[in-house]
């Protein structure tokens, strides 16, 4: 744009198309939802004598634009993370847990969920469900007598013969082979 503006010979329009340029800037900043731009003094940047000091105002400005929406990009994004982790791990073992219901209770697409989930976790949200279930499931088969479609139905499923093949695809082994090969290790 500066490129555009050098030519002109007056610095009435020069000085309007400045402004302009400030105008969008702040219009843009005012479109990113919850982010606010601190300690950052707008009237330094239009007070300026020429093009060549007006340039390096708003190159100046965009760069600490860029470096506070980085800052508060990432602290959003880790407080998502939590939350969501949070909330996984607290629901888990509810067999209505899944990528849509978590999606709409943090008012994000199941697309980006899906997206985000892998990028900050490393595994999908599916294996990180179900590695929460088997865990819960490996120490209530250890530490109690609760029937195996009990303890089917705590950990978050409904039909006993899934739960049983995912368990035997996470461990090689069925339930109730777990329970008495653990049982038979500790004592």
């Amino acid at each position: 744009m500066i490129k555009e503006i050098e030519p002109l010979k007056s610095f009435i329009i020069t000085q309007c198309l400045c402004f302009d340029i400030i105008n969008i800037t702040i219009k843009t900043i005012d479109q990113l939802k919850g982010f606010e731009l601190k300690n950052v003094d707008l009237r330094k940047v239009a007070n300026f004598t020429n093009l060549a000091e007006f340039q390096d105002k708003i190159t100046g400005l965009a760069s600490e634009i860029c470096r506070q929406f980085a800052e508060f990009k990432d602290s959003r994004n880790n407080e998502l993370k939590t939350g969501i982790l949070d909330y996984v791990n607290q629901h888990f073992n509810d067999n209505n847990l899944g990528l849509e219901s978590v999606a709409e209770e943090f008012s994000v697409s199941s697309n980006y969920l899906s997206r985000f989930f892998k990028q900050e976790t490393g595994c999908s949200f599916i294996q990180y469900v179900t590695m929460l279930r088997m865990d819960k499931a490996r120490e209530l088969l250890v530490n109690t007598n609760k029937q195996i479609k009990d303890i089917v139905a705590d950990v978050g499923y409904i039909d006993v013969a899934n739960f049983v093949r995912k368990f035997k695809n996470y461990e090689g082994i069925t339930p109730g082979q777990y329970r008495e090969r653990m049982r038979t290790n500790i004592e």
